[in-house]
């Protein structure tokens, strides 16, 4: 639990907080935020074969969207923000709740890890676009990056 709080920390920190929430992005990421917190507090059911009712998280698409679109900062915050949330409201103990939150927050930043690693982006990138200019791609996203203009 204290590894996963600790990176969590260190990711917000390490963030570029000052271009989350602008640009082309903001309603994208808006949405993602939305739909994390609502992916989590309203779970689907599913009946199982035995007669009980499952209830089925739908958070996980949208966070990884969300690590994709806007970066690991604000998908890490956002999911532990929703995980925190729907344990006090099913009134889960202290102790759990955390350890839930870290392991959220060291899959995030895993996540994003290997994201950034494969696409080759910044780890820390808070957005698609910031990250595309440093990608091997980035003549494709945009024409008139760096590397695009040094080819032509």
């Amino acid at each position: 639990s204290t590894v996963g709080l600790a990176a969590l920390a260190y990711v917000a920190v390490v963030t570029p907080w000052s271009s989350v929430f602008s640009g082309v992005l903001l309603w994208s990421t808006s949405f993602l935020i939305v739909a994390v917190v609502a992916g989590e507090l309203v779970p689907v059911s599913v009946p199982s074969a035995d007669g009980d009712v499952r209830t089925l998280s739908t958070s996980t698409p949208f966070t990884l969207a969300l690590l994709a679109v806007s970066g690991v900062g604000i998908a890490g915050l956002v999911q532990s923000v929703a995980s925190v949330a729907d344990d006090v409201r099913r009134r889960r103990p202290l102790k759990k709740s955390v350890f839930n939150t870290a392991q959220y927050a060291l899959s995030v930043i895993a996540g994003r890890a290997v994201y950034a690693t494969f696409a080759g982006v910044p780890f820390a990138a808070a957005s698609l676009f910031a990250s595309a200019m440093h990608s091997p791609f980035a003549p494709i996203v945009n024409p008139r990056s760096p590397q695009a203009l040094q080819a032509a």
